[in-house]
Protein backbone atom coordinates (compact mmCIF):
# COMPACT_ATOMS: atom_id res chain seq x y z
CA UNK A 1 0.00 0.00 0.00
CA UNK A 2 1.34 3.44 -0.94
CA UNK A 3 1.16 5.43 2.30
CA UNK A 4 1.74 8.88 0.79
CA UNK A 5 -0.66 8.58 -2.15
CA UNK A 6 -2.68 11.69 -1.26
CA UNK A 7 0.13 13.79 0.14
CA UNK A 8 1.78 16.76 -1.57
CA UNK A 9 5.46 17.16 -0.62
CA UNK A 10 7.96 19.88 -1.54
CA UNK A 11 11.66 18.94 -1.57
CA UNK A 12 14.33 21.60 -2.11
CA UNK A 13 18.10 21.14 -2.40
CA UNK A 14 20.91 23.64 -1.87
CA UNK A 15 23.03 24.54 -4.89
CA UNK A 16 26.57 24.47 -3.48
CA UNK A 17 27.95 22.00 -6.00
CA UNK A 18 25.89 18.84 -6.48
CA UNK A 19 26.36 17.11 -3.11
CA UNK A 20 23.07 18.16 -1.53
CA UNK A 21 21.14 17.24 -4.66
CA UNK A 22 22.95 13.89 -4.98
CA UNK A 23 22.08 12.75 -1.47
CA UNK A 24 18.42 13.59 -2.10
CA UNK A 25 18.23 11.03 -4.93
CA UNK A 26 17.27 7.99 -2.78
CA UNK A 27 14.78 10.14 -0.86
CA UNK A 28 13.14 11.32 -4.08
CA UNK A 29 12.96 7.76 -5.38
CA UNK A 30 11.40 6.49 -2.15
CA UNK A 31 8.85 9.32 -1.89
CA UNK A 32 7.74 8.74 -5.48
CA UNK A 33 7.47 4.99 -4.89
CA UNK A 34 5.12 5.71 -1.98
CA UNK A 35 2.78 7.55 -4.36
CA UNK A 36 3.23 11.13 -3.13
CA UNK A 37 2.72 14.16 -5.31
CA UNK A 38 6.32 15.36 -5.12
CA UNK A 39 7.50 18.82 -6.15
CA UNK A 40 11.28 19.13 -6.51
CA UNK A 41 13.06 22.49 -6.69
CA UNK A 42 16.62 23.79 -6.86
CA UNK A 43 18.82 25.95 -9.07
CA UNK A 44 22.12 25.97 -10.96
CA UNK A 45 24.28 22.82 -11.03
CA UNK A 46 22.09 21.08 -8.47
CA UNK A 47 18.99 21.54 -10.64
CA UNK A 48 20.89 20.35 -13.74
CA UNK A 49 22.06 17.27 -11.84
CA UNK A 50 18.55 16.42 -10.63
CA UNK A 51 17.12 16.92 -14.11
CA UNK A 52 19.70 14.49 -15.49
CA UNK A 53 18.97 11.98 -12.74
CA UNK A 54 15.18 12.32 -13.20
CA UNK A 55 14.68 13.29 -16.85
CA UNK A 56 10.90 12.70 -16.80
CA UNK A 57 10.29 15.03 -13.84
CA UNK A 58 9.83 18.79 -13.95
CA UNK A 59 12.35 20.36 -11.55
CA UNK A 60 11.24 23.84 -10.50
CA UNK A 61 13.68 26.77 -10.66
CA UNK A 62 14.45 28.48 -7.37
CA UNK A 63 16.05 31.88 -6.74
CA UNK A 64 19.74 31.77 -7.64
CA UNK A 65 22.70 33.23 -5.82
CA UNK A 66 25.73 31.14 -6.68
CA UNK A 67 28.37 31.27 -3.97
CA UNK A 68 31.95 31.57 -5.20
CA UNK A 69 34.76 30.49 -2.89
CA UNK A 70 37.59 32.56 -4.35
CA UNK A 71 41.24 31.69 -4.92
CA UNK A 72 42.26 32.72 -1.40
CA UNK A 73 39.95 30.21 0.26
CA UNK A 74 36.43 30.07 1.58
CA UNK A 75 36.57 32.36 4.61
CA UNK A 76 37.96 35.33 2.68
CA UNK A 77 35.47 34.78 -0.13
CA UNK A 78 32.34 34.29 1.99
CA UNK A 79 32.61 37.34 4.26
CA UNK A 80 31.81 39.90 1.53
CA UNK A 81 29.04 37.60 0.27
CA UNK A 82 27.19 37.42 3.61
CA UNK A 83 24.60 40.07 2.63
CA UNK A 84 23.87 38.08 -0.54
CA UNK A 85 23.58 34.90 1.56
CA UNK A 86 20.95 36.49 3.81
CA UNK A 87 19.22 37.82 0.70
CA UNK A 88 19.15 34.27 -0.68
CA UNK A 89 17.42 32.97 2.45
CA UNK A 90 14.79 35.72 2.20
CA UNK A 91 14.29 35.01 -1.50
CA UNK A 92 13.79 31.30 -0.77
CA UNK A 93 11.28 32.16 1.94
CA UNK A 94 9.23 34.38 -0.42
CA UNK A 95 9.39 31.66 -3.09
CA UNK A 96 8.06 29.05 -0.66
CA UNK A 97 5.30 31.35 0.61
CA UNK A 98 4.16 31.95 -2.97
CA UNK A 99 4.27 28.26 -3.89
CA UNK A 100 2.31 27.19 -0.81
CA UNK A 101 -0.34 29.82 -1.50
CA UNK A 102 -0.80 28.48 -5.03
CA UNK A 103 -0.39 24.79 -4.35
CA UNK A 104 -1.44 22.77 -1.35
CA UNK A 105 1.65 21.37 0.39
CA UNK A 106 1.50 18.88 3.26
CA UNK A 107 5.22 18.73 4.06
CA UNK A 108 8.36 20.70 3.19
CA UNK A 109 11.73 18.93 3.15
CA UNK A 110 14.69 21.28 2.75
CA UNK A 111 18.25 20.08 2.27
CA UNK A 112 20.25 22.95 3.77
CA UNK A 113 18.10 25.75 2.31
CA UNK A 114 17.35 27.70 5.48
CA UNK A 115 14.61 29.80 3.88
CA UNK A 116 12.48 26.83 2.79
CA UNK A 117 9.93 26.56 5.59
CA UNK A 118 6.35 27.66 6.22
CA UNK A 119 4.62 28.50 9.51
CA UNK A 120 1.50 26.53 8.57
CA UNK A 121 3.19 23.53 6.91
CA UNK A 122 5.37 20.95 8.75
CA UNK A 123 8.91 21.78 7.66
CA UNK A 124 12.05 19.67 7.99
CA UNK A 125 15.70 20.64 7.53
CA UNK A 126 18.13 17.97 6.33
CA UNK A 127 21.62 18.83 7.53
CA UNK A 128 24.73 17.40 9.16
CA UNK A 129 26.08 20.89 9.95
CA UNK A 130 24.86 21.51 13.48
CA UNK A 131 28.26 22.36 14.94
CA UNK A 132 29.93 24.58 12.36
CA UNK A 133 33.71 24.67 12.66
CA UNK A 134 34.71 28.31 12.90
CA UNK A 135 37.38 30.52 14.52
CA UNK A 136 36.95 30.70 18.29
CA UNK A 137 36.02 34.40 18.36
CA UNK A 138 33.43 34.06 15.59
CA UNK A 139 31.84 30.80 16.73
CA UNK A 140 29.38 32.22 19.35
CA UNK A 141 27.89 34.57 16.76
CA UNK A 142 27.73 31.83 14.09
CA UNK A 143 26.06 29.43 16.53
CA UNK A 144 23.48 32.08 17.43
CA UNK A 145 22.66 32.80 13.78
CA UNK A 146 22.47 29.08 12.95
CA UNK A 147 20.11 28.46 15.87
CA UNK A 148 17.82 31.27 14.69
CA UNK A 149 17.66 29.69 11.22
CA UNK A 150 17.05 26.09 12.25
CA UNK A 151 14.43 27.02 14.85
CA UNK A 152 12.10 27.93 11.97
CA UNK A 153 11.78 24.20 11.22
CA UNK A 154 9.75 21.57 13.07
CA UNK A 155 12.53 18.98 13.04
CA UNK A 156 16.13 18.40 11.96
CA UNK A 157 16.94 15.19 10.12
CA UNK A 158 20.61 14.22 10.18
CA UNK A 159 21.88 11.90 7.40
CA UNK A 160 24.18 10.01 9.74
CA UNK A 161 24.28 7.75 12.77
CA UNK A 162 25.42 9.21 16.08
CA UNK A 163 29.23 9.43 16.26
CA UNK A 164 29.34 8.43 12.61
CA UNK A 165 30.85 9.83 9.41
CA UNK A 166 30.32 13.48 10.36
CA UNK A 167 32.16 13.31 13.70
CA UNK A 168 31.61 16.38 15.88
CA UNK A 169 29.79 18.28 13.11
CA UNK A 170 26.47 16.86 14.35
CA UNK A 171 26.99 17.77 18.03
CA UNK A 172 24.17 20.07 19.14
CA UNK A 173 21.97 21.32 21.98
CA UNK A 174 19.02 22.48 19.91
CA UNK A 175 15.52 22.91 21.32
CA UNK A 176 13.75 21.18 18.41
CA UNK A 177 13.81 17.42 17.68
CA UNK A 178 17.02 16.21 15.99
CA UNK A 179 16.71 12.76 14.46
CA UNK A 180 19.65 10.68 13.25
CA UNK A 181 18.12 8.72 10.37
CA UNK A 182 21.26 7.21 8.83
CA UNK A 183 23.32 8.12 5.75
CA UNK A 184 21.69 9.18 2.48
CA UNK A 185 23.46 8.01 -0.65
CA UNK A 186 22.31 7.71 -4.25
CA UNK A 187 23.94 4.27 -4.09
CA UNK A 188 21.80 3.23 -1.13
CA UNK A 189 20.87 -0.12 -2.69
CA UNK A 190 24.51 -1.14 -3.11
CA UNK A 191 25.29 -4.36 -1.25
CA UNK A 192 28.75 -5.07 -2.65
CA UNK A 193 32.00 -4.59 -0.76
CA UNK A 194 35.14 -3.87 -2.69
CA UNK A 195 37.61 -6.73 -2.88
CA UNK A 196 41.22 -5.78 -3.50
CA UNK A 197 41.82 -8.69 -5.85
CA UNK A 198 38.99 -7.57 -8.16
CA UNK A 199 39.95 -3.88 -8.39
CA UNK A 200 41.19 -2.51 -11.68
CA UNK A 201 44.43 -0.51 -11.79
CA UNK A 202 42.42 2.61 -12.56
CA UNK A 203 42.10 6.12 -11.13
CA UNK A 204 38.69 7.74 -10.62
CA UNK A 205 38.65 11.52 -10.18
CA UNK A 206 35.43 13.01 -8.80
CA UNK A 207 35.23 16.80 -8.84
CA UNK A 208 32.49 18.90 -7.29
CA UNK A 209 31.79 22.14 -5.44
CA UNK A 210 31.52 25.86 -6.22
CA UNK A 211 33.80 27.79 -8.54
CA UNK A 212 36.53 28.80 -8.89
CA UNK A 213 37.95 26.14 -6.56
CA UNK A 214 36.47 23.30 -8.63
CA UNK A 215 38.31 24.57 -11.74
CA UNK A 216 41.51 25.21 -9.79
CA UNK A 217 41.61 21.61 -8.60
CA UNK A 218 40.68 20.36 -12.07
CA UNK A 219 43.71 22.15 -13.55
CA UNK A 220 46.00 20.97 -10.75
CA UNK A 221 45.02 17.31 -11.13
CA UNK A 222 45.07 17.44 -14.94
CA UNK A 223 48.59 18.85 -14.97
CA UNK A 224 49.84 15.75 -13.12
CA UNK A 225 47.93 13.08 -15.06
CA UNK A 226 50.70 12.92 -17.67
CA UNK A 227 52.95 11.44 -14.97
CA UNK A 228 50.90 8.28 -14.55
CA UNK A 229 50.39 5.47 -17.04
CA UNK A 230 47.16 3.94 -15.76
CA UNK A 231 43.62 4.51 -17.11
CA UNK A 232 41.82 7.51 -15.63
CA UNK A 233 38.10 8.25 -15.39
CA UNK A 234 37.70 12.00 -14.85
CA UNK A 235 34.24 13.19 -13.71
CA UNK A 236 34.22 17.00 -13.77
CA UNK A 237 31.04 17.68 -11.79
CA UNK A 238 29.95 20.43 -14.17
CA UNK A 239 28.63 20.89 -17.70
CA UNK A 240 30.79 23.93 -18.47
CA UNK A 241 33.21 23.94 -21.41
CA UNK A 242 36.22 21.66 -20.91
CA UNK A 243 39.42 23.51 -21.80
CA UNK A 244 42.16 20.99 -21.03
CA UNK A 245 44.34 19.26 -23.66
CA UNK A 246 43.18 15.70 -24.38
CA UNK A 247 45.13 12.82 -22.86
CA UNK A 248 44.78 9.41 -24.49
CA UNK A 249 44.56 7.47 -21.20
CA UNK A 250 41.86 9.73 -19.70
CA UNK A 251 38.09 9.40 -20.25
CA UNK A 252 36.31 12.65 -19.37
CA UNK A 253 32.68 12.99 -18.26
CA UNK A 254 30.82 16.12 -17.18
CA UNK A 255 28.04 14.75 -14.96
CA UNK A 256 27.17 11.09 -14.41
CA UNK A 257 23.98 9.54 -13.09
CA UNK A 258 24.22 7.10 -10.19
CA UNK A 259 23.84 4.14 -12.55
CA UNK A 260 26.67 5.37 -14.78
CA UNK A 261 29.02 6.21 -11.90
CA UNK A 262 28.48 3.04 -9.86
CA UNK A 263 30.70 0.69 -11.96
CA UNK A 264 33.63 3.10 -11.69
CA UNK A 265 33.26 3.32 -7.89
CA UNK A 266 33.09 -0.46 -7.65
CA UNK A 267 36.17 -1.18 -9.76
CA UNK A 268 38.61 1.74 -9.40
CA UNK A 269 41.62 1.07 -7.20
CA UNK A 270 42.38 4.77 -6.72
CA UNK A 271 39.88 7.58 -6.06
CA UNK A 272 40.57 11.31 -5.73
CA UNK A 273 37.79 13.63 -4.57
CA UNK A 274 36.77 16.48 -2.28
CA UNK A 275 35.92 15.73 1.34
CA UNK A 276 32.35 16.98 1.11
CA UNK A 277 30.01 15.04 3.37
CA UNK A 278 27.74 13.78 0.58
CA UNK A 279 30.79 12.35 -1.20
CA UNK A 280 31.85 10.56 1.98
CA UNK A 281 28.43 8.93 2.29
CA UNK A 282 28.80 7.64 -1.28
CA UNK A 283 32.31 6.31 -0.60
CA UNK A 284 31.06 4.49 2.50
CA UNK A 285 28.59 2.50 0.40
CA UNK A 286 31.51 0.82 -1.39
CA UNK A 287 34.12 0.77 1.40
CA UNK A 288 36.27 2.91 -0.90
CA UNK A 289 39.92 3.84 -0.55
CA UNK A 290 40.34 7.50 -1.42
CA UNK A 291 42.52 10.59 -1.39
CA UNK A 292 40.52 13.49 0.07
CA UNK A 293 41.41 17.05 -0.97
CA UNK A 294 39.39 19.56 1.08
CA UNK A 295 38.36 22.83 -0.50
CA UNK A 296 40.88 25.40 0.80
CA UNK A 297 39.50 27.38 3.72
CA UNK A 298 36.27 25.36 3.95
CA UNK A 299 36.40 24.39 7.61
CA UNK A 300 33.89 21.54 7.33
CA UNK A 301 35.82 19.76 4.56
CA UNK A 302 39.16 20.37 6.27
CA UNK A 303 37.80 18.85 9.49
CA UNK A 304 36.24 15.86 7.68
CA UNK A 305 39.44 15.11 5.74
CA UNK A 306 41.50 15.08 8.95
CA UNK A 307 38.83 13.13 10.83
CA UNK A 308 38.65 10.41 8.16
CA UNK A 309 42.44 10.16 7.99
CA UNK A 310 42.66 9.84 11.79
CA UNK A 311 40.11 7.01 11.59
CA UNK A 312 42.30 5.33 8.91
CA UNK A 313 39.43 5.59 6.43
CA UNK A 314 41.28 7.67 3.82
CA UNK A 315 44.32 9.75 2.90
CA UNK A 316 44.29 13.54 3.24
CA UNK A 317 46.28 16.01 1.13
CA UNK A 318 45.86 19.80 1.19
CA UNK A 319 45.24 21.17 -2.30
CA UNK A 320 48.52 23.13 -2.41
CA UNK A 321 50.46 19.94 -1.58
CA UNK A 322 48.63 17.67 -4.02
CA UNK A 323 50.94 14.97 -5.40
CA UNK A 324 49.29 12.26 -7.48
CA UNK A 325 52.43 10.10 -7.73
CA UNK A 326 52.85 10.04 -3.94
CA UNK A 327 49.23 8.96 -3.50
CA UNK A 328 49.39 6.10 -5.99
CA UNK A 329 52.58 4.72 -4.41
CA UNK A 330 50.96 4.39 -0.96
CA UNK A 331 50.08 0.98 0.50
CA UNK A 332 46.34 1.83 0.37
CA UNK A 333 45.27 -0.05 3.47
CA UNK A 334 42.69 2.62 4.35
CA UNK A 335 39.01 2.21 3.53
CA UNK A 336 35.68 3.64 4.62
CA UNK A 337 33.45 1.61 6.95
CA UNK A 338 30.32 0.18 5.43
CA UNK A 339 27.40 2.06 7.02
CA UNK A 340 24.10 0.77 5.62
CA UNK A 341 21.54 3.34 4.56
CA UNK A 342 18.12 3.16 6.17
CA UNK A 343 15.68 4.75 3.72
CA UNK A 344 12.71 3.08 5.46
CA UNK A 345 13.40 5.18 8.56
CA UNK A 346 13.30 8.32 6.43
CA UNK A 347 10.00 7.34 4.83
CA UNK A 348 8.52 6.51 8.25
CA UNK A 349 9.34 10.02 9.50
CA UNK A 350 7.93 11.57 6.31
CA UNK A 351 4.67 9.70 6.82
CA UNK A 352 4.49 10.81 10.45
CA UNK A 353 5.07 14.49 9.72
CA UNK A 354 2.90 14.67 6.60
CA UNK A 355 -0.02 13.53 8.78
CA UNK A 356 0.80 16.09 11.48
Amino acid sequence: MQQLSEKSILLTALNWGIGHAARCVPLIQAIISEGANLTIASDGKAKAFLQKEFPTLDILEMPTNEIRYGKRGVAAALLPQLPAFFKQINADQKWVQDLVSRKGIDLIISDNRYGCYHDQVPSVLITHQLNIQAPKLAKPMIDKVLRSWVNNFNEIWVPDVESGLAGILTDNNLDIPVRFLGPLSRFENNTSKKKVETLENQLLVLLSGPEPQRSILEEKIWSQLEKINIPVVFVRGTNTVFEQTDLSHVDVFDLLTANDLKPFLEKSKYIICRSGYSTLMDLAQFSCQALLIPTPGQSEQEYLAKYCEAKNWSVNQPQHKFNIDKFIKLDHNQCFPKIPTTIKRWIYQIIQLSNF
